[in-house]
């Protein structure tokens, strides 16, 4: 049987007194949140001690009452200062057709072989000689337009397969060249004239075919 019960209530000493059987009071002090924090301890005749804590929460329904209480902070959705819009360039770029273009002309110079003549015509792009002749061979280097040019150097190579068998200086009077040539071996040769116009260098070719 319990004999003696002792205890503090939110910290503070309270006696307990025995109302009937196992049933103890206790006068606590006021509070005004109704929240009790309860130490309690028990001691039987046989000397047994028990001890427990408990939290207790206290309602009068006669003053319960309900306020409200702003917040001391609150938050609103505050516009920005700054904003970005789209503004339309003041400059647009646009493929405009080229005011030029490159058309290949055909080339103002072009060479005709005067000499030795072959057949009816004056203009060969072949020349035959037998073997042992050595004789002069003559160009003619002419504009389709007439327009005036000089020819400032020349020169000429004549070659069998990939061998040059003879090179030299061509003769220049005007728009002529002169070169002379006098093949070794029977077959076709390739005889290429070098000459300069202005800053353009240019070649004429010429199949010599030796029998």
């Amino acid at each position: 049987m319990v004999v003696k019960v002792s205890g503090k209530i939110d910290g503070k000493e309270v006696i307990f007194e025995r109302a009937e059987g196992d049933r103890w009071n206790a006068t606590v002090p006021y509070d005004l949140d109704g929240m009790y924090v309860v130490e309690l301890t028990a001691e039987n005749d046989a000397g047994n001690i028990a001890y427990c804590t408990k939290m207790l929460l206290i309602v009068d329904p006669a003053t319960l009452c309900v306020r409200l209480v702003p917040l001391d902070y609150m938050v609103e959705v505050v516009p920005e200062d700054y904003k970005i819009t789209v503004i339309p360039e003041d400059y647009a770029v646009e493929a405009v057709p080229e005011q030029y273009q490159v058309i290949a002309e055909p080339d103002p110079l072009f060479v005709r072989g005067i000499y030795p003549i072959h057949g009816r015509g004056g203009v060969v792009n072949k020349i035959r000689f037998i073997l042992g002749e050595d004789k002069h061979v003559k160009l003619l280097v002419r504009s389709p337009n007439d327009e005036p040019f000089t020819i400032l150097t020349a020169s000429y190579e004549l070659a069998r397969y990939t061998d040059i068998v003879v090179q030299g200086e061509c003769d220049i009077n005007e728009h002529y060249l002169d070169c002379k040539i006098a093949p070794k071996e029977k077959g076709t040769h390739i005889l290429e004239v070098t000459y300069t116009v202005a800053d353009s260098i240019r070649k004429a070719r010429i199949e010599v075919e030796v029998v």
